[in-house]
This record gives structure tokens, sequence and C-alpha cells, in this order.
């Protein structure tokens, strides 16, 4: 019974893979311009189904009234008796007769359901009744299946076999058969797709997108001006199954999947696709950015040794009432809160150091060197705090050279300042690989330090004393016209104290109002990008909305616009 059924669609079936190889002929054709390939394509359809049409009736017309629904046993057929050929011919007629109604029911479901999809890409239900008779029956969609097994079991119809054509599509078909559910640019658009009634599709996408794209948040809008690394373009396969999707819909999918993937590589513009299985938008975020190697963290960074950026939280702290009570020097105060790469260089200090009211560094200690200026230290706290690192024998191991500026409180003229050179051999520092770097870098680091009042060298940790520096001055420098005394050092240095607070008070105000003048600044240049980027959004989500799949799949990634389609087959 089985061959006899396939035969009653032989010959309309044959019709139709002649139809579906002339198309496809077409189709592989690049020669042909898109226009002339659809006229074409529409004059074989065209021709193909009035063939189809006249050979369904001729055949309609040599069966029984029953048509191409019931093929009657072999039995039946049997020409060679003819003595019992009557009998048997009433015996049928009175048979259909009494099965007249569920005859008529299926011979509905059949006329109804056709072949939509325009391909061949259908199924042929084999169906035995309590008579013993086939019925074929074809359904091209799940829906139709679903309503030809409910419709047989209506009827005491018995499922005896299915002949599933669907199985055996080529890419031309599932060209064919694909339809675009959903398209768009961006991810989110994407996972707002996929909520609702998408529970019940089975769906293939390719999404095209790029690192910026994926980590970007509302604010910092993707652009197609700045291209780098992470605005490089990467094409995605996505397999999705909603929750609530038909087990034999998603049992044909995934038999079909090498197939779908196949074509839809042949259609769009990138030579590698990575695949991603769809299950939950963030394990699908997680795949893509492992896959466009997303950055490290700051945490992962900062512990390989880079040093983190400073920023406006870390620049407010950075004030001399939150050191000048520790061990810290403000020197290292600002490596702790900007980080090592983010203070000033030694020849920066050194500048400020010239100055009179140069803030907030007022000594330095650098290390020997031939070349350069390396800072050892630096500090904001004066002859005081110089002295009293010096006498701690924090230092006491060390070859340094020194600068230092020294004020001093004079009424009649105002504050006076004495520019003092530093040169510190430590108590312990006796070795002879030390007395030959002192020697050899002494003569370069006096001129890379340059001018100054005077120099202090071979001074022992315990005379590192106030009483030693106004000494020096005295004896070195013009101060004939003020007193140079521990206490108006001592003024001189609370009125400095002031001015460096004052100064950060100024610097924090400054830095207020520059970091307003910044973010208004980026949030008018982040509206006019988005902006940009959202009219070039627009242009593409139109000019996609009017094409057909393959043409999509070609346009994806063009213009550097990210941009994804969903398909159901």
């Amino acid at each position: 019974p089985k061959i006899d059924a396939a035969k009653e669609i032989l010959s309309v079936k044959s019709l139709k893979e002649s139809r579906r190889k002339e198309l496809q002929k077409i189709m592989r054709d690049r020669s042909i311009e898109k226009e002339e390939r659809r006229r074409e394509m529409d004059e074989i359809k065209e021709r193909f189904d009035r063939l189809i049409k006249e050979v369904e009736a001729h055949e309609e017309a040599e069966e029984c009234d029953i048509g191409d629904i019931v093929i009657m046993d072999s039995d039946d057929q049997d020409a060679g008796e003819a003595t019992n050929d009557n009998t048997r011919m009433d015996n049928v007629k009175q048979e259909e007769a009494s099965k007249e109604g569920e005859v008529a029911s299926i011979e509905k479901i059949l006329n109804d359901s056709g072949d939509p999809m325009g391909h061949g890409n259908h199924m042929h239900w084999v169906h035995t009744g309590k008579d013993g008779k086939k019925l074929v029956e074809k359904a091209a969609t799940v829906e139709e299946q679903r309503g030809c097994y409910e419709k047989a079991l209506a009827n005491q119809v018995v499922i005896t076999d299915m002949i599933d054509d669907f199985a055996k599509m080529t890419e031309f078909e599932i060209s064919m058969a694909a339809k675009v559910f959903a398209c768009g640019c961006t991810f989110d658009e994407l996972k707002k797709s996929l909520v609702g009634d998408s529970a019940k599709k089975v769906l293939f996408g390719i999404l095209v997108t790029s690192l910026r794209e994926m980590t970007n948040t509302s604010s910092e809008p993707d652009s197609t001006e700045e291209k780098d690394e992470k605005s490089s373009l990467a094409a995605f396969s996505l397999e999705y199954e909603g929750g609530n999707a038909d087990s034999m819909e998603v049992k044909k999918f995934k038999g079909h999947l090498d197939v779908i993937g196949s074509f839809c590589k042949k259609n769009v513009s990138f030579d590698e696709i990575h695949h991603v299985a769809y299950s939950a938008a963030g394990d699908a975020r997680s795949r893509i950015l492992e896959q466009l190697g997303a950055p490290e963290s700051n945490g992962e960074r900062n512990r390989k040794g880079k040093s983190p950026q400073p920023t406006e939280e870390s620049i407010s702290k950075f004030d001399p009432s939150t050191y000048s009570d520790t061990d810290k020097t403000a020197y290292y105060h600002a490596i702790e809160v900007f980080g090592a790469g983010n203070v000033p260089s030694g020849d920066e200090i050194l500048q400020q150091l010239r100055q009179p009211l140069g803030f907030p560094y007022n000594w330095v200690l650098f290390e020997p060197s031939k070349k350069e200026l390396v800072v050892k230290d630096a500090g904001s706290g004066g002859v005081m705090e110089l002295t009293k690192l010096l006498q701690e024998e924090k230092y006491d191991d060390c070859v340094l050279f020194g600068f230092v500026r020294l004020s001093f409180s004079a009424d009649e003229i105002g504050r006076r300042q004495f520019w003092v050179g530093l040169e510190w051999k430590g108590e312990n520092c006796v070795g002879v690989k030390a007395m030959r770097q002192f020697r050899e870098c002494c003569g370069p680091m006096t001129r890379m330090v340059g001018d100054r009042s005077f120099t202090l060298s071979n001074v022992a940790a315990s005379e590192m004393r106030l009483e030693l520096f106004v000494e020096n001055v005295k004896r070195n420098c013009q101060v004939n016209d003020f007193k140079v005394t521990v206490e108006t050092m001592k003024n001189a240095h609370v009125e400095e104290q002031n001015e460096i607070k004052e100064y950060w008070k100024n610097y924090e105000d400054e830095r207020v109002a520059e970091a307003e003048r910044k973010r208004k600044a980026e949030e008018k240049r982040l509206r006019l990008r988005r902006e940009k980027i959202e009219s070039v959004r627009n242009t593409h989500r139109s000019r996609w909305s009017k094409m057909g799949v393959t043409e999509l799949l070609g346009d994806l990634g063009k213009d550097d616009v990210c941009g994804w389609v969903l398909l159901e087959f």
C-alpha cells in the first residue's frame, strides 16, 4: 500500500522537483540581473503551476471519486478477476458511501493545505481507516500536520506511516522556506525580540557586532568614526529554541542546522562565523564577549603592574591635612592616591621648588644618577620635615642629593627664600661601591640640579637640625636687613602651610569647575554622536525591512554598522 500511495503522487512530485531544479539553476546564475532573474522565476512558477493543475485534473478523472486521498488496495485494482469485478466495485461503492463523512473531512484538509511553501517542501501523511483503505494527506507546516493528526483521531483513523520530504531539503529549498522573523541593529534589540511570541518559535540568527557595541552603555554609543580593535566587526550564528516550541519542529530544525548554517555563511560577507546557542541573554552576551576578547577588569590590570589613572574622587583626597600627621610624605601620599605613573617627575618638582611660592613641594631628594633626576622622596613640610626624616635614619644606607627651599618671615620686607643643596651619605653607607657612586655622580647631579644659595655636605644625621640651616644662611648669604632665626623660620613655615592648604582649596574648586565643563562638553559630544549613529541605524533598519533573506544577510556589516537577523523556516 505504501508503494501504491507513492505512485499516486509521483507525477505531481516529479513536476515539482523539475520546477525546483530550474529555479535553483536560475538562482545560481550570478550573471543574470536581479529583475531579469525574478521575471524568469515567475514564468517558471506559472508554467509549472499550470502543468501540475493539468496533471492533477487528469488523475482525478481516471481515479475514483475519492481522488488522490484514497488509494485502492491492490486487490481492488486486480483486473484479472473479471468475474468478481462488478461485485467488488459494488462493495467498494457501498463502503465509500458509508465513509463519506470521513473521506470528505480529510479531503477538505488536503484541499485547504495545498503547498503554501510553493516549492514542494511538505509532508505526506499516510493513514489507514477501519476499512483498510489508505488515506494520504498533505501538510506543509507543523500546525497543518497537527491538524491532520487531530482530524484523523476524530475520524478513528490510525496513523501507520509518514513520508517526510522536509528531511530532504537542500540549501536552495532552505532559502525559499526562510522568512525574516525580526531584524535590528543592537544586541539589546535582539533580546527584546525574543520575548513573548518567540517562546513557541525555533529560530536561527546571524549577529554582526563589535566589542565596543557589546560593552557600551546607553551613554556611550558605538561610533562609526572611531576605527580601532574595539570597533572591528565579527559575525555570530545564534541557535534559539523557545521554551514552548513544538518538539517535532525542534527535531526538524536540528536536523537542518548544518544546511541552514551553510546557506547563511555563503550569503554573509564574513569568512568566519562563531556559533552561539542562545539560552539566556546574559549567557549569550558572555560567550560573545569572550570570543571578541573582552578587556580585563581594573583589578586585573593593577595586579599586572599597570598604574591606575587618577579619578575625581582620588584627586579630592590629595590634601595636606590627610597626611601631615602621618609618616607619609606628600610624594608617597600622591603615589598612593594617583599611582606611581601619575606623580610629577624630578624636573617638574625641581621647577616648583625654584619658584618662591611654588606649591605643593618645598624639598626633594634625588637618587644618584649621571643622566637624569630620579626622585627618591619629596615633601611639602619644609626643612623641618626633611631634618626629621633624616634623623629617623630612614635613608641611613643611601647616597642622595637633595634640594630645599628655605623660607624666613621678615616683617619689613615680607618672606625671604633661600635654596639649599644637600649631598647626603648615610652613616651606614660605607662600601666602596657607594663611595664610587657618590664621587662619580656628584658633578653631574650638581649640574642637573643647578644654582643654589649654598650646599650642605658630609653632614651626620644627628647634625641635621634647624640651627644648622640658620647658621649656614648667616654665613653664606646677605641677611643684614632681617632676622635669621629658628623662630622666623617656623613663622614662615606656618604661613607657607596655610598657603599650601589654600592652594589645594583653589585647586579643588578649579578641578570641580573643570570637571563640570568637561561633563557638559562630553554630554554634548555623546548626544551628537548618538543622534548621528541612530540616524545611520534607522537608515539600515528601513533598508532591511524591504529586503529578502538572502539580500539582508549580505547587507549585514556594511558601512561598519552592527546588525542582526532572526530567521524562521
